[in-house]
């Protein structure tokens, strides 16, 4: 009974591994949006999601009910975005053209501008606007109510030899023009140039005067998760004894279990589909297998009980309704407590002492709590403290989890 559990397990664990990694091929970002075409006309399709760092000036998409990616550029388009989370318009602006390499400062004050046709981020939409453009560096871009769009400076310029200078105009610019009702200026004199707090400060004052206001790209900020996790997994061993080559231990009718806590903690970048998982766990396996080695049959036996602390990236990919597939690779530091492997032609047990593994798997959430995955743990010698030994333990897990 357990011999054929362990099959299915094996079975299952495999192709729930490659239909996820099916999945999650397919999948690849393309995420309900929009364009506008340079007749005004608005187009609603799947427009690939690339979380861009770099103002694009191109984009992919498809047409409902089509599998063709396309692709279009700034001479057809005046406007698209990413349902919910991003938008771009098309504008001719002017930007400061300068080098910011500190051994190549330009001597004056004022900006080297440079004009372009661009496509504009929107950070921030309501009385006043913010924009973005960004290439090697940010250039912020403000409109207040119905006027014009204006260019918020900094940079840094050297009037002499081993003098740097800033010219950061931008400040006195905002707190002309973002003012509250009562008097009150919402713009400290250490407001620093960053997408964080100039979208803050705009979306402060959009508050204030009492503005609808709708926010893109912004720093979403995902929290911390705890949850719990319970897993089953198909052990393999390779066993040498420093006589012939190692070979493949039989646990034919054995499983391990695992069960354990969660954290995974979003990255400072990516925060929505990249994440840092910790995942402490106790892990236990106890069983006989059988070896066959210089022409004779013996039986291996592992008693083996770890507190396993995995520590590893997770990058996520969402459907439309919200559930999401991801991929992730850990590495495994073990905390061996008292594992022993012996044999039946020695009266000697080898204490169990790992070096660390690594962890690749898969995995499918739904909804915001209860998962599912699939993961392979491999490289792990567990008596590494005995050199003339071979003995290299993996797995194939498949758990279940639940977050809070």
């Amino acid at each position: 009974m357990v011999l054929k559990l362990k099959r299915c397990l094996t079975g299952s664990v495999l192709v729930l591994l490659s239909s996820l990694l099916s999945i999650a091929t397919a999948q690849v970002d393309f995420e309900p949006g929009y364009f506008i075409d340079t007749e005004a006309n608005r187009v609603d399709c799947l427009v690939r999601n690339l979380d861009w760092r770099n103002t694009p000036s191109t984009f992919k998409y498809k047409l409902p009910g089509t599998d063709g990616v396309l692709e279009r550029g700034l001479d057809e388009t005046v406007e698209f975005g990413v349902d919910g989370q991003r938008r771009f318009i098309r504008r001719e602006i002017q930007f400061d053209s300068s080098s910011t390499d500190l051994q190549a400062l330009t001597e004056e004050m004022e900006p080297r501008l440079k004009a372009m046709v661009v496509f504009l981020d929107v950070l921030v939409e309501g009385d006043a606007t913010l924009y973005l453009y960004k290439d090697v560096r940010e250039h912020f871009y403000l409109a207040v109510k119905d006027g014009s769009m204006n260019y918020l400076v900094n940079r840094a310029y050297s009037p002499r030899d081993n003098e740097i200078r800033y010219n950061r105009s931008y400040l006195g610019y905002l707190r002309t023009n973002l003012t509250c009702p009562d008097g009150s200026t919402i713009v400290d004199r250490k407001l620093r140039y960053l997408t964080r707090e100039l979208t803050g400060v705009v979306t402060e004052y959009n508050d204030c005067v009492g503005s609808s206001r709708a926010t893109y790209n912004s720093q979403k900020v995902r929290k911390l998760q705890f949850g719990v996790h319970l897993g089953v997994f198909s052990p393999a061993l390779v066993q040498g004894f420093g006589f012939g080559d190692a070979l493949p231990v039989a646990f034919n009718d054995r499983l391990g279990y695992r069960v354990g806590l969660l954290a995974e903690v979003p990255s400072v970048f990516n925060a929505d589909r990249v994440s840092i998982i910790l995942e402490p766990t106790l892990m236990l396996f106890s069983g006989d297998g059988a070896l066959s080695a210089s022409g004779a049959d013996f039986e291996v036996n592992v008693a083996y009980t770890t507190l396993e602390l995995p520590i590893g990236g997770r990058y996520h990919l969402y459907f439309d309704n919200g559930n999401k597939v991801y991929a992730e690779g850990l590495f495994i530091y073990d905390l061996d407590f008292n594992g022993t492997l012996s044999t039946s032609r020695s009266l000697f047990k080898f204490d169990i002492r790992s070096n660390g593994s690594y962890g690749v798997g898969v995995g499918y959430k739904h909804g915001a709590h209860l998962s599912v995955g699939a993961r392979y743990v491999g490289g792990r010698n567990i008596l590494f403290k005995f050199p003339d030994l071979t003995s290299r333990f993996s797995y194939l897990l498949a758990q279940v989890a639940y977050t809070f």
